[in-house]
């Protein structure tokens, strides 16, 4: 039965994260933002009242993703810790359109657990720069690690980027990527991906709020978790990611009345 429901999740968010996933809205792009309404005003052929346009949550949602944790405004206090196991997988090496990501060929057990409830582990996909900003600041790029509990419920564990020294694990999904803008494709490959050595050093700190996707159709209700200690790559490795795409990353949201938490 736990074989039956990766599968199922697991064809989901290849479904959620490719364009041609909602095959009956229209396609959407990172320069649509900066238009009146952004991916909120994006629509088809046939006109439609507004809040009923695919993407409507992308503009009028009030818990909308990324945004800019201010130091000043954390709350801190206790938050539920993560337990976070990801064995290694075959790779399928996914170019959605939009990024690149990575994500088990065949059915996977890896998860985090946060108290006793368990999310499966989806996929790992990589945005530049940051979408997430650490008091006003970006970085060269962040990877989301996105998981999702059998009741739909779903949460992202996010890394931003410095310049530093290399990552290999990171190496190999820019080795083994098909580089297609804008056109999903895939290489599905024995090779073994440990998203494990992606982590910080150390995990038991970080950001939490909930907010949204990042991408149309901004879905809400996604529980974020942001490590507060960041990982490298060097900077050919930044120059490589940005040659699969450069700025697809979603501009900061409005915080409105939620509460960015802290455990340190």
């Amino acid at each position: 039965m736990r074989q039956i429901i990766s599968l199922v999740l697991l064809a989901l968010f290849q479904f959620i994260f490719s364009p041609s996933a909602f095959s009956d809205n229209p396609p959407w792009n990172y320069p649509e933002q900066s238009i009146p309404g952004g991916w909120g005003s994006v629509r088809g052929a046939d006109p439609v009242p507004v809040l009923s346009y695919p993407y409507a949550t992308c503009a009028v949602g009030g818990k909308q993703a990324p945004v800019d944790i201010n130091s000043a405004g954390i709350v801190h206090k206790p938050i539920d810790s993560l337990k976070i196991r990801w064995p290694k997988f075959n790779a399928d090496f996914f170019n959605s359109g939009h990024a690149i990501q990575v994500q088990p060929v065949d059915s996977y057990d890896g998860f985090t657990k946060v108290a006793r409830e368990s999310f499966e582990l989806i996929q790992a996909h990589i945005h530049t720069p940051s979408e997430h900003r650490l008091d006003g600041k970006a970085f060269p790029a962040e990877v989301h690690f996105v998981h999702m509990r059998n009741d739909g419920q779903v949460i992202v564990l996010a890394i931003v980027i410095e310049e530093g020294a290399a990552n290999t694990e990171i190496q190999k999904m820019l080795d083994n990527t098909p580089n297609t803008p804008d056109v999903p494709t895939h290489n599905k490959t024995n090779i073994q991906m440990d998203l494990a050595r992606i982590l910080p050093k150390k995990t038991k700190s970080f950001f939490n709020y909930l907010g949204s996707l990042t991408t149309p159709p901004c879905s809400e209700g996604v529980l974020w978790y942001i490590f507060d200690h960041t990982i490298t790559l060097s900077s050919a490795q930044i120059a490589q990611l940005r040659s699969f795409y450069d700025h697809n990353n979603r501009s900061i949201q409005p915080l409105n009345d939620r509460e960015v938490d802290s455990n340190t």
